[in-house]
């Protein structure tokens, strides 16, 4: 993962805690508003504490005694378990939590094709050498990897129709296959298999064009 997605999935869990956080401290400010002013005690500031100190401001007011007002009989305050809410709450915020961030971590899943070291790059033949002529003749040496192949093209010349022959031979000079062998006008490849250090000889009087392609 490069620094920009990085910083991207950071600042976005960053985003996530911070709306889960503004979330809690919204809903026990609530709760503690109503319990307070059931209680006759000051809504807003409890409901400050509950946005503050989420359960535990809950918690405290919960264990306050119901205040009466002025000239009137003590206030009966009518049975509600506010802890027990304030938990529902607290867990129910929780699971929202766990189901975001689930959501946000799980991996994508990669259809392309794709090469080690370039994982966006489908693989594709790449010209590795290529030569033109009419004559016999040995190339340059090429390195390839595991996957290459030969292609040529030929056609009858000023003197008609002539055999053609690609031969392979290792860097050592030992021969290691024969990739063509036709006469007259054709073209076709011939795949390899094998990694190393190359070089092709030419047997013909006739004009082709031949290329090393590499897969890539």
């Amino acid at each position: 993962m490069d620094d920009a997605l990085l910083q991207s999935a950071v600042s976005g869990t960053l985003i996530v805690w911070a709306a889960i956080l503004l979330c809690y401290g919204l809903f026990f400010g609530f709760v503690c508003n109503l319990a307070a002013k059931r209680k006759g005690l000051e809504g807003s500031t409890w409901a400050v504490l509950g946005f503050l100190f989420g359960l535990f401001a809950l918690i405290g007011v919960a264990v306050i005694p119901a205040r009466a007002a002025p000239g009137e009989a003590s206030v009966r305050e009518p049975k509600t378990n506010w802890p027990l809410l304030g938990c529902l709450g607290f867990i129910a915020v929780l699971i929202v939590a766990v189901f975001v961030l689930a959501g946000r971590s799980s991996p994508a899943i990669r259809t392309s094709w794709y090469t080690p070291g370039s994982p966006d790059r489908p693989r594709q033949w790449t010209t590795v050498a290529s030569w033109r002529g009419s004559s016999i003749k040995s190339t340059e040496t090429f390195t390839v990897g595991p996957e290459w192949k030969i292609a040529w093209d030929t056609k009858p010349g000023q003197y008609g129709a002539m055999n053609f022959q690609i031969y392979v031979y290792d860097a050592a000079g030992g021969l290691t296959g024969l990739a063509a062998n036709i006469i007259g006008a054709d073209h076709d490849e011939s795949i390899q298999h094998e990694a190393g250090t190359y070089y092709l000889q030419f047997n013909s009087a006739q004009p082709y064009e031949v290329k090393v392609l590499e897969l890539r």
